[in-house]
């Protein structure tokens, strides 16, 4: 009876442990399930029952490399198509109940935690269209891709810097967020919704214009700010001086992290870029970079002012050179435009960019759908 009673209790305390190694979801902005689990209470929560507790194990085991859209159907995102075992078809409610975090638009940083790290394929955040309705259902095809990380290591918090348009300012949106586990370990792949609201003060955008400016105060870098996360190849302003990320940072001031093995590299005070650059800064300057649903391409307009050598590449927003349409090509002052075919670039966020010799940078945001 005691060694009956004994097997009985230890079924119990692994039923109670297993679902805190389930693995993860958003806590920021927080996702829909751990909203629930944080107030239960809510006429939209209730439904959901003891589904909360297991608030870190919206999952499907086995994607076959990712086929999302496969594994979770269309009305099914925010449930992870329930493949893990609980029911958490609760999460797919067609409703204006969900309650939404307010959030800047420009970058955000979306934040996973992970009870069980595991290592990563990658992770991807979408956001649901400008005219999206929180009672229709959710789906794939009508996704906005802004943000992405690549391979990583176990970690129990992740994040990933993602983007959101000046023109969801007002709206109502939610973010999509899709954590896949490093194919080599397994197939396995979480899912989060967050429901925002996108609020019209100044999330750090910097606007969507030329990212040039005025070189005297360093008014085309933007300041180092504590609270943001910095990717390998961003450059920040700290006490009038350049300093660019060698890889991710965040909360590492430039003046203590500068050293030969830290993450800054000095780069030189905004005077020293006078000196050296001069009005070459204001020699050539991105005028449109638009996305061409009729055509399928990309429209580049810029200006050049002075006989330059420039490189135009497409870049996402962790700064990664994706299409190269032409580098250190000689061109006179004059009007250009250019035509990419973006090929198998995904529906989302992007940069044009425009370089020149002295490594001065001008870039806009385009938004490419599908």
């Amino acid at each position: 009876m005691k060694n009956t009673l004994k097997y009985l209790f230890l079924l119990c305390l692994i039923s109670i442990v297993e679902p805190m190694f389930s693995h993860g979801t958003v806590i920021w902005p927080p996702s829909r399930i751990y909203n629930c689990y944080n107030n239960p209470s809510t006429s939209v929560c209730q439904p959901c029952g003891d589904a909360i507790y297991n608030w870190m194990g919206v999952l499907q085991p086995d994607t076959d490399y990712g086929k999302h859209q496969v594994y979770v159907p269309d009305g099914q995102i925010a449930s992870g198509g329930n493949g893990g075992g609980v029911d958490f078809g609760c999460l797919d409610a067609l409703t204006t109940d969900w309650a939404s975090t307010t959030v800047d638009h420009g970058y955000i940083d979306v934040k996973w935690q992970n009870t069980a790290p595991h290592k990563t394929e990658y992770y991807k955040v979408y956001i649901t269209p400008l005219n999206w309705d929180p009672t229709m259902p959710l789906k794939w095809n009508d996704l906005i891709g802004i943000g992405h990380r690549g391979k990583g290591p176990a970690e129990s918090f992740t994040i990933i810097r993602s983007f959101i348009p000046d023109s969801y300012v007002g709206k109502r949106a939610a973010l999509i967020s899709v954590w896949q586990r490093d194919f080599n370990d397994s197939h396995e792949a979480f899912y989060s919704v967050s429901d925002i609201l996108v609020s019209g003060s100044d999330g750090g955008d910097g606007g969507d214009g030329d990212g040039g400016g005025d070189p005297s105060d360093c008014n085309d870098i933007s300041p180092w700010n504590v609270n943001n996360v910095y990717w390998g190849g961003d450059s920040v302003n700290y006490l009038n001086t350049v300093y660019k990320a060698k890889w991710w940072t965040k909360g590492d001031k430039p003046t203590d992290y500068s050293g030969t093995y830290d993450v800054w590299e000095n780069k030189g005070s905004c005077e020293s870029r006078i000196s050296e650059n001069g009005d070459q800064t204001r020699s050539f300057s991105l005028v449109k970079c638009i996305s061409s649903t009729i055509n399928n391409e990309m429209i580049i307009k810029y200006h050049v002012d002075m006989p330059k050598k420039l490189t135009m590449t497409v870049r996402n927003l962790s700064n990664q050179i994706l299409i190269t349409e032409f580098s250190n090509k000689p061109t006179l002052p004059g009007e250009y435009e250019e035509y990419i075919i973006p090929g198998n670039i995904s529906p989302g966020i992007y940069l044009c960019v425009l370089e020149d010799e002295i490594g001065v940078l001008k870039s806009l945001k385009i938004v490419v759908k599908k």
